[in-house]
Parts: C-alpha cells; sequence; structure tokens
C-alpha cells in the first residue's frame, strides 16, 4: 500500500460574458475495493448552486448552474489516496452494464472497421480478456499515433479509414471492436500518464535527434578514417560498409517480426 497525492485542475475562460450555465462534472477519485481516499477538497467557481451526487457505477459526480454573468469556469479538486488495498473491484451484475455493448454515433463501425473484426478471427479466443488482447494488439499494429489528423468530431470509422488519430481515436476504436465481440465496455476519461502521451512525444523529439546523431556520426566516422589514411575514396568505401551493415542488422528483425526498442537503431 502507499499515499499518493494528485491535483487536477481545469480552467475555461470565455470570449463574453454567459449565463445560465449548467455543468456537470466528474473530476474526483472514489472509495472503493482498491483505494480509500483519506482527504479531498474540491473547488468549483462559479459556486452558486453546486449539489453532489454518485452515478450508477458509484462515480462521484457534481452539477450545477450559474445564472449570473461570468467569463471563467475553473475546477480544482486535490486530495490524498491510499492506494493498494486490493488487485480489482467486484463485478456487477450483466444487466447493469449491457448498455455497454451498444454502438454509438462515434464508434458505429463501417464496412473496412467490419472487415477488419472478421479477420480477428476472435471465436478462437475463449474468453473477453484474451479477446480484448487480441484486438489491442492488433490495433497497435495496424493504427498510428498522429497528432492534428482528427478532432472531437471523428468517429472510430473515420479514424481507421485514414489510419491515424490520437488517444480518443484509439479509444472509439477499441470500443468499436469490443462491442462487435459482445464484450461490454466504455469509454473511461482520466489523467493517466502512459505509454500514448509519452512514446507520441519520444517519437516527435528523437525522430529529429537520431538524424542529427547518424549524420553527425557518419561525418566524424569520414573524417577520422581519411586522416587515418590519407585517402579521400576509402573512407566513402568504409562508410559505406558500415552503413549496409547497419541496415542489414535492423533488416532482419523487421522481416522476422521480432520488436526491438526504439532505441536499437541509434545505439547500432
Amino acid at each position: 500500500m502507499k499515499k499518493l497525492r494528485y491535483r487536477y485542475s481545469l480552467r475555461i475562460e470565455f470570449d463574453s460574458p454567459i449565463t445560465n450555465h449548467n455543468f456537470k462534472v466528474r473530476c474526483t477519485p472514489v472509495t472503493d475495493e482498491r483505494q480509500k481516499i483519506l482527504q479531498q477538497n474540491i473547488h468549483i467557481l462559479p459556486k452558486e448552486f453546486l449539489c453532489e451526487n454518485r452515478d450508477s457505477f458509484g462515480n462521484i459526480y457534481y452539477f450545477g448552474r450559474a445564472e449570473h454573468p461570468h467569463n471563467l469556469f475553473e475546477i480544482v479538486t486535490e486530495g490524498i489516496a491510499q492506494t493498494g488495498l486490493a488487485q480489482g473491484t467486484a463485478s456487477r451484475e450483466s444487466y447493469q452494464l449491457g448498455l455497454f455493448t451498444r454502438q454509438t454515433s462515434y464508434t458505429a463501425p463501417d464496412g473496412a472497421l467490419i472487415e477488419f473484426y472478421k479477420d480477428l478471427s476472435l471465436e478462437k479466443y475463449s474468453t473477453s480478456l484474451d479477446k480484448s488482447l487480441k484486438i489491442m494488439d492488433a490495433l497497435q499494429d495496424r493504427f498510428s499515433y498522429v497528432s492534428g489528423k482528427t478532432d472531437i468530431t471523428t468517429t472510430a470509422s473515420q479514424a481507421w479509414n485514414m489510419g491515424c488519430g490520437v488517444c480518443q481515436d484509439y479509444s472509439h476504436i477499441m470500443l468499436s471492436l469490443c462491442r462487435m465481440a459482445g464484450i461490454q465496455s466504455r469509454y473511461v476519461v482520466g489523467m493517466l500518464i502512459g505509454e500514448g502521451p509519452l512514446t507520441a512525444d519520444l517519437i516527435d523529439i528523437t525522430d529529429k535527434d537520431f538524424k542529427n546523431v547518424s549524420a553527425v556520426s557518419i561525418g566524424i566516422i569520414f573524417v577520422i578514417i581519411m586522416l587515418l589514411f590519407k585517402s579521400i575514396s576509402l573512407p566513402i568505401i568504409l562508410v559505406g560498409v558500415i552503413e549496409f551493415a547497419i541496415f542489414v542488422n535492423m533488416g532482419i528483425p523487421y522481416y522476422m517480426g521480432t520488436k526491438l526498442p526504439f532505441v536499437a537503431s541509434i545505439v547500432i
């Protein structure tokens, strides 16, 4: 068990004053079998009318109304949670979760996504977990993380036809495929520091760095060989052989289907 301090903030500034503002937010963790909330503070502005309630999943949500003109809507929630109390939460009756096998306007599949689902051959897997893992792996192999190509109106089918998108699009496609398989699934919004955003940042940053390192290393090797052997043609031949060897070393794992760490090329 360990204690975690959390903080979440949201600040929305409007171009002009608004009135009769109704809002409903889920921004606080709950106490369940896995964790216990030891301390919690929440600040919502404006705070003209505010109520607290729980949805059918036990999540705390706040709803309210701000009738007077305001340019700012702000939420700050922070506290301390004790985690690691259990590995999971109690299962729910299937009738409570049946809604989450129905497609929505964002997850409804078209022909291309349906064909991809058929190619997965999920009938070979006996459990929902195994099917979900198969879907996840296949989606990772066929879909690319590229920011700026989609927006909040993009559906799962539209993103799939483009072949790229962001976290939201991965979620919509995953939901669509799981629901086609009869797996109860839903979209849960959270503040996670995980592989998706970090990998995207690494790709953006390291791609340029790798090219620079490769160019500089080739140049340095060329100069060293030229100075040692006092020749122009020999460095060209040797650098060409070295680059070809690197190409072969990287090509063999690719054609054998072996996954390598993203830093493998620069290390070699």
